[in-house]
């Protein structure tokens, strides 16, 4: 890797982390869309989540949690995706479930998987493909899913400013679905 490239992954990495997860908490996409009311039963396998209330959030530039590499950073970082993982399992038309991803999910499993790359030893091993796709994911997330809010600055450089309150989407109804998705498609393996 070129002193450039090096420069620059050094400085857009820190960037992205913070990006993508303040879009997370924000802007709460959601990957599934039901193509029929039929694929809602309780026999099934689905995944609805429903809408999503607005809950109030101080996005701040230092918390407690979260950090890159402290004793308890892979703990943190791994609890962000439900204790089932990311996949949830959809019923075709045919009554097969089939394996989906979250996308909030998806998301902060990549956040993670970057922050890992970010904190290994002097000299970093090359980029795995895994964070190039993780970039390019977080990337084009990032642009499918714009958030137009304004952000308060510090200074004409734009700055951010430290911490400012915000509304976002209730991200713990996903959370509590996916949850929910799984123990029914544990279930229905046992049948």
């Amino acid at each position: 890797m070129s002193s450039v490239s090096s420069k620059l992954s050094i400085i857009l990495i820190p960037i992205s982390l913070g990006l993508v997860l303040l879009q997370a908490w924000i802007r709460l996409p959601l990957l599934v869309t039901l193509s029929s009311k039929s694929h809602v039963k309780k026999s099934s396998n689905y995944f609805a989540p429903g809408s999503t209330d607005p809950v109030a959030l101080l996005i701040s530039g230092s918390t407690a949690h979260y950090q890159l590499n402290d004793s308890d950073s892979d703990a943190e970082w791994g609890a962000l995706v439900p204790s089932g993982g990311h996949v949830v399992h959809i019923d075709d038309d045919l009554g097969r479930p089939k394996a989906y991803t979250v996308t909030l999910f998806h998301q902060l499993k990549c956040l993670n998987i970057i922050r890992q790359e970010y904190v290994q030893p002097y000299p970093h091993p090359p980029v795995t493909q895994l964070t190039q796709h993780c970039l390019n994911y977080l990337h084009q997330s990032l642009l499918c899913n714009i958030n137009t809010q304004i952000e308060s600055s510090k200074n004409e450089r734009g700055t951010a400013a430290r911490s400012y309150p915000t509304l976002c989407k209730d991200w713990t109804k996903v959370y509590h679905e996916a949850e929910r998705n799984q123990r029914q498609y544990s279930a229905s393996l046992k049948l």
